[in-house]
Parts: C-alpha cells; structure tokens; sequence
C-alpha cells in the first residue's frame, strides 16, 4: 500500500508541474493580450489559471484527489501529512490550532507543534 501511496503522491507532483508550466507559459503573454484588448484586470489576471481548469490535468487531479483518503488509511497512515524533504532546525513553536497562525509570517525558521489541525486552515 505504501507503493501506492508513493506513485499516488509522484502522480499530483508531475500534475503540479504540468499545471505551473502552462500557468507559466501563458500567464505573461495572455495578460499583456488581455490588456491590449481592454479585458478587466481580474480577467487577465485569472485567464492562465482558468486555462489550467479546463484542461486534462486539473481533470486527472480531481480524480486523484478523491483516492488520497482511501489510500492513506489503507497504508494505516494518518489523515495529515508531514513534509520535511531533508532535516530541518528551527525555533519550535507550540499552538493549539494552525488558524492560531495561519496569517503570521516567521522572520526565522520554525518548527509547528499543533495540537489540532482542521480543515479550514489555507
């Protein structure tokens, strides 16, 4: 099951790759179409992101997406992940939630301890 996971989790980087080069590829050139036309900024500003929605990527992410749970509890893993590609150090921080910090900005590195983690956090 952790294979799974593991070709899960490659599949969503490979569509967020794909996703931010169109974004990135388009982005520029459809603002400055998007202004020489008189399109209303936020138009323009949303018009690459849009792009990436309809196309087959975003389709495939939805798809995957919905499997995540499925196979996380399979693999007897928790609901959350823990991203740490190498080995952090920082000033440890203990909060009772992540909305407690969600809009705070760390002038140094840090490390969150959460006693809780919902949903609505961003």
């Amino acid at each position: 099951m952790l294979t799974a996971l593991c070709v899960w989790l490659h599949v969503c980087v490979c569509l967020t790759q794909v996703s931010d080069r169109v974004t990135n590829r388009i982005g520029y050139p459809s603002r400055i179409l998007g202004e020489a036309f008189g399109v209303e900024t936020w138009a323009r500003d949303l018009f690459a992101e849009e792009v990436v929605r309809g196309g087959p990527a975003f389709a495939v992410s939805l798809l995957i997406t919905s499997i995540e749970a499925h196979l996380r509890n399979a693999a007897a893993l928790g609901a959350w992940q823990v991203i740490s590609p190498q080995q952090v150090t920082g000033v440890v921080e203990v909060v009772d939630g992540l909305y407690e910090v969600q809009d705070k900005t760390y002038d140094v590195p840090t490390v969150l301890l959460a006693h809780q983690v919902g949903g609505g956090v961003e």
